[in-house]
């Protein structure tokens, strides 16, 4: 069995089971309804992650010095504060509000029906109203009550735990030489605590708060079992489940209304781009791909002779669309961002120039849609500069030079690619050639695979070659299937 040192009160896991679901959709910090209410959930997760771990490391059972008790209860209050302000935020009921709820008494309920009798006994004793031999005693245990009676009395006057613990974190850290709120005190009463301490002699395993009162002379002692602190915390550290229930509920909902808006697939592509923009809005996704396609499916070509490139090109993207609209259609994330459409409209062949990817990021990054260059001298100035050994500090200029460095090293061999184009054709026409550059380069390796595969056959069928042929397939996202056929339709591998 485990040492009570070493229990673990809090389940850190629970913790990190909300902040994962909260931080799986975007709907909780871009939703109109969610978003002013993360402010406050973000701030309860990030302390509590400090108030758990400090509650695990310093239980009740093995600290040793005040500063240790200090920590634990200055975090146990953050805790109990945290709770009901997340439930308030989110709309969902909170459990232990209810005065007339036996379970809003579990943990301090005893004690207080005790408090409650000692209180009236002690106060009845300086008014010479009873005497003293019929004063139990002056020390409060909440496993043993003065009052037999306690469970008729509770639901009376008697304060929920919540409120209880208050009175208890006033007296042991927050107000302890001026504590007077608490509803059950006497008309203008005020007390003291001079100390906190763990057992003693009398009591085991207890927390033992020395309380004075300007009420009647003498002392209190309210001696409370560690327990009693451990569990009452750990039930409302456990209430994160109905608060990680809500949060998944959040994103099921909206889902599910997402899901009964299935793509049109019967528009023209750049309609259904449109649709699916319009879906990646509402579900709070960027939709920079999206836009992008849209732009090189309807950008006017100011060279025709790059009709034929841009055609294959563009067919090629249109083809990958029903992917994209199948992850659409699935309400998933995942998918959507895994999906094959985003490397169809960017293709880039697996063989490429020494400054390829620097040219690229260079162009994609500089050369926004919609923008061209103004001013050609100034472009050509630049340029000149650069020859120079000069720094260039316009990012335009030198994402065009890139795209005409990209053109003199690759592009050229499909396309004519111009400085004065607008930056969209460009960009689209950099992609015309890695998509072409990557075709060819599949096709001299099914040159290379033909001849193997025909060498093998002859080898195994004697040479007989008339009766083979090889099937080659060129798949939507630009890879190849090649097989082996037998043309007396007996075996396909």
């Amino acid at each position: 069995m485990k040492d009570k040192k070493d229990k673990t009160i809090l389940d850190a896991s629970l913790l990190k089971s909300l902040r994962d679901k909260i931080n799986s959709s975007k709907i909780f910090t871009e939703d109109i309804n969610l978003k002013p209410k993360m402010n406050l959930i973000f701030s309860v997760l990030d302390r509590l992650d400090s108030c758990v771990k400090i509650i695990n490391e310093h239980n009740l059972y093995k600290i040793k010095d005040d500063e240790a008790l200090l920590a634990f209860f200055t975090s146990a209050a953050m805790l109990k504060d945290a709770i009901p302000l997340l439930f308030r935020e989110i709309n969902v009921p909170y459990p232990f509000d209810a005065v007339e709820e036996p379970k809003s008494h579990e943990f301090f309920g005893k004690l207080y029906t005790t408090y409650h009798c000692l209180h009236k006994r002690n106060v009845c004793r300086e008014s010479h109203e009873i005497d003293d031999d019929q004063i139990s005693c002056s020390i409060l245990d909440c496993n043993t009550p003065s009052c037999p009676k306690w469970q008729d009395n509770l639901l009376g006057n008697c304060p929920t735990d919540d409120k209880f613990f208050e009175y208890l974190r006033s007296l042991i850290f927050a107000h302890p030489f001026n504590t007077d709120r608490p509803k059950f005190f006497l008309k203008n009463e005020k007390q003291y605590s001079p100390w906190i301490t763990k057992s003693n002699f009398v009591s085991k395993d207890r927390l033992i708060i020395r309380i004075y009162s300007n009420k009647f002379d003498g002392m209190l002692d309210l001696r409370i079992p560690f327990d009693n602190f451990h569990d009452y915390i750990k039930s409302r550290y456990n209430l994160l489940k109905d608060a990680t229930i809500w949060a998944d509920t959040e994103i099921n909902m909206r889902k599910q209304k997402w899901a009964e808006k299935q793509i049109n697939r019967n528009l023209a592509p750049v309609e259904i781009l449109q649709e699916i923009k319009s879906a990646l809005k509402e579900r709070f996704e960027n939709s920079y791909s999206i836009d992008d396609a849209i732009a090189y499916l309807t950008c006017p070509l100011t060279d025709a002779s790059n009709s034929c490139a841009v055609d294959k090109y563009r067919e090629f993207v249109i083809g990958n669309i029903p992917a994209l609209c199948d992850s659409i259609d699935s309400i998933d994330e995942t998918s959507y961002e895994n999906n094959s459409f985003t490397d169809a409209l960017n293709p880039q062949p697996e063989k490429m120039h020494k400054m390829a990817h620097y040219q690229l990021e260079k162009i994609f990054s500089y050369l926004m849609n919609g923008e061209r260059l103004d001013d050609m001298n100034s472009f050509y100035e630049y340029l000149h500069m650069y020859y120079q050994g000069n720094d260039i500090d316009s990012n335009a200029e030198w994402g065009v030079m890139q795209a005409m460095q990209f053109y003199e090293d690759l592009a050229k061999s499909y396309v004519c690619i111009k400085p004065t184009m607008p930056f969209t054709e460009i960009k689209l026409l950099v992609n015309c050639a890695c998509y072409l550059e990557k075709l060819n380069q599949q096709e001299g390796i099914i040159g290379k695979a033909l001849k193997l595969t025909l060498k093998e056959e002859e080898s195994r069928s004697g040479n007989d070659s008339e009766s083979t042929g090889l099937s080659i397939m060129l798949d939507k996202d630009a890879s190849l299937s090649i097989r082996f056929v037998d043309m007396s339709g007996k075996k396909a591998t």
